[in-house]
This record gives structure tokens, sequence and C-alpha cells, in this order.
């Protein structure tokens, strides 16, 4: 099992305004890198098999990527098609399975 918690990413937040007159995003350069985004905490959980033999070992393993799905901010992009800023999510549960063979 892994657990990561991190701090927020800082970034330049986006002038709103400015952005739906020039129909992409704008940033607001003096603030640049003054704001915080929520903290990043995320679960992975991995059980994993290996089979020694003479000549080759084989693995097989199962992992969940984010266990509780949660959605920590990746962060912000403009949608001129809507209008708003919209928040971009980091992946959300992924399952992998995974098998390995060694020489």
């Amino acid at each position: 099992m892994k657990v990561v918690e991190i701090g927020g990413q800082r970034y330049t937040p986006l002038d709103l305004e400015q952005s739906i007159a020039a129909h992409q995003a704008v940033y607001v350069d003096s603030l640049a890198f003054t704001k915080k985004t929520k903290d990043f905490f995320k679960v992975d959980f991995r059980v994993r098999y290996r089979l020694n033999a003479k000549k080759c070992s084989h693995e097989f393993a199962f992992e969940l990527g984010n266990v509780f799905n949660r959605k920590n901010i990746a962060g912000f992009r403009y949608n001129p098609y809507i209008g708003e800023i919209e928040n971009i999510y980091d992946l959300p549960l992924i399952p992998l399975a995974s098998y390995r063979i060694e020489f």
C-alpha cells in the first residue's frame, strides 16, 4: 500500500472577464503563483505474486490506483464554449493488472 499526501500546488489565477473577451485563457500575471489548490491525497493498493523458476521468474500483479476515488485538483482551464473556468482533476480509481517475466 502506498499513501501520498502533499501540499496543494501553487498556480496563477485566470481572469474570467478578460478570458471571455479574448476567447482564450488570460492569466493575472501580477498574482503569479499566489493561489494554492487543496492538499493532494491518494492511496494506492497493490498485490503481487512472484514465481521463481530455474531460468526465469514470473510476476502477477493487481493494483488499484486512487482507491478512495478522491478528486484531486490537478489544475484549472478556461472553457470558451461555456465561458467558465473549470477544474482539471487527477486520475480517478484505476484498476491495473500486469504480468512480467524476467530471464
